[in-house]
């Protein structure tokens, strides 16, 4: 069962763009966790049928750019996916320009322990408590 989106994540999401600032989020994109909880539903009609429109909103302040990941599958397609969508943002101006930085943030719970297992190829658990923002 897929949950709304909740005015605490919205919240969440408006200090999150305060913090990446207009070139951060230039540079950024929206990772989706839990995709697995949508069953039949896309997550395209998630971010659309949100009746107060903020989630649409935030998706077009990030120019449309997110990704959305299954946390009950540990798939190294998902990260390659995502990484492939992103490698457009890394800076030509940079000494390694296939350096990325993912920076994980949302309430306790969300997936973004499973995320970080995800994208490291991890089948453990990296355990973080609610207040900490995994940074890969």
């Amino acid at each position: 069962m897929v949950d709304r989106f909740t005015e605490e994540e919205h919240q969440a999401l408006k200090k999150a763009e305060e913090l990446l600032g207009e070139e951060g989020i230039k540079k950024s994109y929206i990772l989706f966790t839990r995709g697995d909880d949508l069953k039949s539903m896309t997550i395209e009609d998630f971010i659309y049928e949100d009746e107060e429109g903020v989630l649409p909103d935030v998706v077009k302040r990030f120019s449309g750019r997110y990704h959305v990941f299954n946390n009950t599958i540990q798939c190294q397609d998902q990260v390659e996916e995502l990484l492939t969508k992103s490698s457009h943002l890394t800076s030509r101006n940079t000494e390694n320009p296939e350096e990325r930085r993912i920076l994980l943030l949302g309430r306790h719970g969300v997936g973004k322990s499973a995320a970080g297992n995800t994208i490291l190829g991890l089948k453990g658990q990296i355990g973080l408590s609610q207040d900490v923002t995994l940074i890969l």
